[in-house]
């Protein structure tokens, strides 16, 4: 597949005739990014065309400066339909349909980072070099998985999950698990805000003025907060607040900490409070295991056919099995007890 050209205006491919321009009040087909790096809009909107999901991830990995090591890494996704589009899914676009997908970082590997010592690291595998210096460690690290762009991007979709519930204060029962899910959360909005300050050049403190640490938290954890009485809300917040003044006075002012430290950190430690995070989750109403190299027909969940006769109806039977899909152990699967 040829890549697509770039511009400031909309673009047309040769092959597919998609057309892109940053915003389209009229319609078209909306792609939300998490981080637009150097792009105008938080949106990528095409208006006409017939291109493949493919094309739209490359066009969009480009214009935010992802290297093509890591395209493959990117999916779009309906967040309304809990559906990912595969690579050869064509769009029909024209300025009659009004729809909007996200641009996502599908493929996660936990530990890529390499700061869990309970875990394998994992590196992007390399060529043995005949002229390298230091083979033995090229050959047992390998590269990073991430680039830059995908680095910041994967951060900024890690603080929209993490926001939005995806560990969640509904999930727990313990009084121990919920305290100690309120303090990682604060903690979470810690690094949040420390990151802000980091970027734009200022104080933890102008940074709180501006951004409430409920915008850091997760939903559930916001929502109690909010039926909290005032007295309970305003010592919380003065609480935290005094937290802030002494972490910038004996950390942050030091320039000991970086803003990728505070994105790794951050990432790290979404991986133990979310273990859903970079995973994918599937209810099954039957499932078959086959030998290796046996060939089967088609899956669709119920039973072998072709996704043309695929029927709702499916939908009524009771689930039997959760797939559990992660970038390290691949595959697993368990019975509904």
């Amino acid at each position: 597949m040829s890549m697509m050209p770039l511009c400031h205006f909309a673009i047309k491919h040769s092959e597919s005739g998609m057309e892109r321009e940053h915003f389209s009040p009229a319609g078209g087909l909306r792609v939300f990014l998490h981080w637009k790096g150097e792009a105008e809009e938080q949106y990528q909107t095409y208006i006409k065309g017939t291109p493949c999901a493919e094309e739209i991830c490359i066009d969009i990995a480009q214009k935010i400066g992802i290297t093509p090591t890591c395209f493959s890494l990117f999916a779009l996704y309906d967040p309304e339909a809990n559906l990912w589009f595969p690579p050869n899914y064509v769009f029909y676009v024209d300025s009659d349909i009004k729809v909007t997908l996200h641009f996502r970082m599908r493929y996660y590997f936990r530990n890529w980072h390499g700061t869990n010592d309970k875990e394998p690291a994992i590196y992007r595998s390399i060529p043995r070099s005949a002229d390298s210096e230091d083979r033995s460690y090229r050959s047992e690290q390998g590269n990073a998985i991430l680039d830059k762009s995908s680095f910041s991007y994967l951060f900024e979709q890690g603080k929209y999950d993490f926001v939005n519930d995806i560990a969640s204060l509904k999930d727990l029962h313990t009084e121990q698990e919920i305290h100690q899910f309120k303090n990682e959360s604060l903690g979470m909005a810690v690094l949040h805000l420390c990151h802000l300050a980091l970027k734009k050049g200022i104080s933890l403190e102008e940074v709180a003025e501006k951004t409430s640490f409920k915008e850091c938290i997760p939903r559930s954890f916001c929502q109690q907060i909010q039926q909290n009485n005032y007295l309970t809300k305003f010592r919380m917040k003065n609480v935290f607040k005094k937290f802030l003044q002494r972490f910038q006075q004996h950390t942050l002012s030091t320039g000991k900490l970086t803003e990728q430290d505070l994105m790794h950190k951050y990432l790290a430690t979404l991986e133990n409070l979310a273990p859903r995070f970079g995973t994918e989750l599937f209810a099954a109403v039957s499932l078959e295991t086959v030998l290796d190299g046996e060939k089967v027909p088609l899956y669709i969940n119920g039973g072998h056919m072709h996704l043309e006769n695929y029927s709702s109806s499916h939908g009524s039977r009771p689930v039997t099995h959760e797939v559990w899909v992660t970038g390290v152990n691949g595959i697993q699967w368990r019975p509904i007890p």
